[in-house]
């Protein structure tokens, strides 16, 4: 950390950046991601409006994201219908992506489709088979 501090010595105090708030009892909250969003607003002039627009309860997302400061609009589409004999879910579904990659969604549906034509995807639930089919003792 010695090595990082130096590095940054040439850098005048009054062109750092401020830190992003965090609140050490509570930092998933709307007002501590709207206080995040204002602080990269104010150091960088970008504006950040549809960041805010979310109907996600941050208090959600601990263990799934460090400083939660909003939510970005990405592509979705839907693949499939998937084809489902499971003990648990059984007909077809179609399955929600989200991704920039193109393509990906064809790709899945179609085999989605081959896997239609197969019989579908089966999944029980249950005590494991060894290899050879027989009931492990």
């Amino acid at each position: 950390m010695k090595k990082l501090t130096a590095s940054l010595k040439w850098l005048d105090e009054d062109f750092r950046m401020r830190k992003l708030p965090r609140d050490a009892q509570n930092d998933y909250t709307r007002e501590m991601a709207t206080a995040r969003r204002a602080v990269v607003t104010a150091e960088t002039g970008a504006e950040l409006n549809h960041t805010g627009s979310y109907s996600l309860d941050p208090a959600l997302l601990p263990g799934n994201i460090e400083g939660f400061s909003g939510i970005v609009q990405m592509p979705m589409g839907f693949a499939g219908p998937l084809l489902v004999d499971g003990e648990y879910a059984q007909g077809e579904f179609y399955v929600p992506m989200a991704t920039t990659e193109g393509t990906l969604l064809a790709s899945y549906s179609r085999g989605m489709r081959l896997t239609r034509e197969a019989g579908g995807v089966r999944k029980r639930n249950g005590r494991q088979r060894e290899r050879d089919g027989a009931e492990p003792e």
